[in-house]
């Protein structure tokens, strides 16, 4: 029972030296809902996580001196991983990418097997772990926005002509503009 009580005690004194100076705050929707968790870390880090409205978690990651550092994760709100990579003074920073192989995946809101004219597609948008924000997208035919809740999706097209859509999806590169990904749609 002694020994007990001695555990009892150094568990709860190293639970409160540890837990000292690491503070919670919590940011709330207007409606009441959780927003944002905040956690000081050390120095001037903090770590922190951004809900949605329906509780799902929309980024999180660190922040020092007021800028995204280290390893964040992004997603829409349904769960599904956006992006994750490595930020530097609030920058994304990436690895060596290989322009030449690129792996795109593209996922179109509701699966259509062909668009139809004047109908307007949510998309979602992967390259070789790019973020979505980082890369551009020309058409052919119709216009393409960038999404209005970047939670939600990434981009929309909207096909103006019975014909086919190639859609192309390219990033600036010093002194040019490089395609990684051309694909093409039919509409009717």
């Amino acid at each position: 029972m002694k020994n007990t009580k001695i555990f009892a005690f150094y568990f709860c004194s190293f639970f409160l030296i540890v837990g000292c100076g690491h503070d919670i705050q919590k940011q709330y929707y207007e409606t009441g809902e959780l927003k944002e968790e905040i956690k000081k870390l050390y120095n001037d880090s903090l770590y922190t996580i951004l809900y949605s409205k329906t509780g799902k978690i929309l980024e999180k990651g660190k922040i020092y001196n007021k800028l995204k550092e280290g390893y964040w994760q992004e997603f829409y709100t349904d769960g599904v991983i956006k992006w994750e990579g490595k930020y530097k003074k609030g920058k994304r920073e990436y690895n060596t990418l290989n322009l030449n192989d690129a792996d795109c995946e593209l996922i179109i809101k509701g699966n259509p097997s062909f668009l139809k004219v004047g109908q307007t597609y949510p998309l979602r948008i992967k390259v070789n772990g790019m973020h979505p924000e980082d890369i551009m997208l020309g058409s052919n035919n119709g216009i393409m926005k960038i999404y209005s809740d970047k939670y939600e999706y990434d981009y929309t097209m909207t096909p103006s002509k019975v014909d086919s859509l190639n859609l192309k999806i390219f990033i600036a590169t010093p002194g040019e503009m490089t395609t990684l990904c051309n694909i093409i749609f039919i509409v009717e």
